[in-house]
């Protein structure tokens, strides 16, 4: 039987293409879906237009290589190497690129469900189109510069990301997963993080301004700058945020329980109904801090600057420190809060 194509015989026949090498070649309008390539490889080739759905390449290097206007879908790069390639135009759904060795991945096409697992590169680019990303994953991946200038991922998943090696400027993350981030000491001021979850990330000493609804719980926030920052309802569970600054940031909803917080600052911050139960807030700046109908059952204000703070309807039970010098009218659990009670039930 004759093929159309010269591989197609290996797809009928579910035999891999192996030990074939290409160079200053192009794949234009081909149909090359669902075949397998292991041990081969591309120097400046250019696959154009070309169907690679379920297309597989095992071993081989890519030198150079340009992926234009194809369709990569649920295609899988495993245990390549060499220089790498670009992706650009086309649709990109699913790839799966593992085990690989790359000097240069840049992608400039919108994908979703895409894979980096186990990998190393030089340089991962995300530009033009490639800036949107959904569902993308960083796993196990080894990158001297990670460039998303502008990014706009959303439902992604990136563990222990080194962020001193990435470039996010202008980025938007939306429900993305980055727990056990490495942020030490750096500015995310123009970076947006909306409801991801940081979970035991460490930001000390850095900079950030908009992370609303994201989980900082068990992160490490020393000497971090939060000021005018939105974070309406963020979770810093047990966050460890001592000297952090928080001044006029907007902490409305925001949870703070068992967060270790001696001498941080939340000087004029807005934080109504906020929760803060068994926080440690040794020494904190609270002067002008807004908490209207805050939860602060058990915390620790030992040495805390509270005047001309809010705490009027807050749950205060357990609070042993003087709140004076702050509005605390109808919060329950003061101390003449409770000399009240007892005066009421002295008289019945």
């Amino acid at each position: 039987m004759l093929y159309a194509h010269p591989d197609e015989a290996h797809r009928q026949a579910g035999v891999p293409v192996q030990g074939r090498s290409w160079s200053d070649a192009a794949y234009g309008d081909e149909n090359l879906a669902g075949i397998v390539w292991e041990n081969c490889e591309f120097e400046r080739v250019r696959f154009e237009r070309a169907d690679l759905r379920q297309t597989v390449f095992v071993n081989c290097r890519f030198d150079d290589c340009e992926f234009l206007d194809c369709r990569l879908g649920e295609t899988l790069f495993s245990g390549c190497s060499g220089a790498g390639a670009a992706i650009s135009g086309g649709e990109l759904y699913g790839v799966v690129i593992a085990k690989t060795q790359w000097e240069r991945l840049a992608i400039a096409r919108t994908g979703r469900n895409c894979v980096l697992s186990e990998s190393g590169f030089g340089e991962i680019e995300f530009n033009g189109e490639g800036a949107r990303q959904r569902a993308l994953t960083l796993s196990g991946v080894c990158f001297e510069r990670l460039r998303a200038e502008n990014a706009e991922w959303t439902d992604g998943t990136a563990v222990e990301l080194e962020l001193a090696n990435c470039y996010f400027s202008g980025a938007v993350f939306t429900r993305t997963a980055l727990v056990g981030a490495k942020g030490r000491g750096l500015d995310f001021s123009e970076v947006r993080f909306e409801s991801c979850n940081l979970f035991q990330s460490d930001f000390s000493g850095s900079r950030l301004r908009h992370a609303p609804g994201s989980i900082f719980a068990e992160s490490v926030l020393e000497e971090a700058d939060f000021s005018q920052a939105m974070l309406e309802g963020a979770l810093f569970a047990q966050a460890s945020g001592a000297k952090a600054r928080f001044d006029k940031a907007n902490l409305t909803s925001a949870m703070f329980p068992k967060a270790a917080l001696r001498e941080a600052s939340f000087r004029d911050a807005s934080a109504h109904t906020s929760v803060w139960r068994e926080a440690d807030l040794g020494g904190a700046n609270l002067a002008g801090l807004d908490a209207f109908r805050g939860i602060f059952r058990n915390a620790n204000m030992d040495g805390a600057e509270v005047s001309g703070a809010s705490f009027a309807c807050a749950d205060l039970h357990g609070v042993k420190q003087s709140l004076e010098g702050a509005d605390t009218r109808e919060a329950r659990g003061t101390l003449d809060w409770r000399a009240e009670l007892e005066r009421q039930s002295l008289a019945t």
